[in-house]
């Protein structure tokens, strides 16, 4: 499963543009709230790719609601950055425990 999130400023949240794999129609529907200790904000204050083996046990950040409810188990996560801002975000998923290797990191 893979998306690509916008950040919304003025909401406070994230647009899914762009998504592959999902169970639902996500594109352009689903939005999230960038709370504190959430995956997006965590990814937001992180300068490199965020890589998680097994959500269910991560300690780093609350897992996303809809990450959970597709059985994701591993991930990786990266910001779109901009001049000055961060433009959104690049994620891909599985629904099974992974060790993502040196390609699928240069691939993201």
């Amino acid at each position: 499963m893979a998306t690509i999130l916008k950040l919304i400023p003025d909401e406070n949240q994230t647009l899914i543009v762009a998504g592959a794999g999902w169970r639902e129609s996500v594109v352009d529907i689903k939005k999230f709230s960038i709370t504190e200790n959430s995956q997006i904000a965590y990814i937001m204050g992180s300068s490199e790719l965020v890589i998680f083996d097994d959500l269910q046990m991560e300690s780093c950040f609350i897992p996303g609601k809809s990450l959970l409810a597709n059985n994701i188990v591993s991930g990786m996560n990266v910001v779109i950055p901009e001049t000055s801002n961060v433009l959104g975000f690049i994620g891909t998923y599985s629904t099974s425990r992974q060790k993502f290797n040196q390609d699928d990191v240069n691939f993201i």
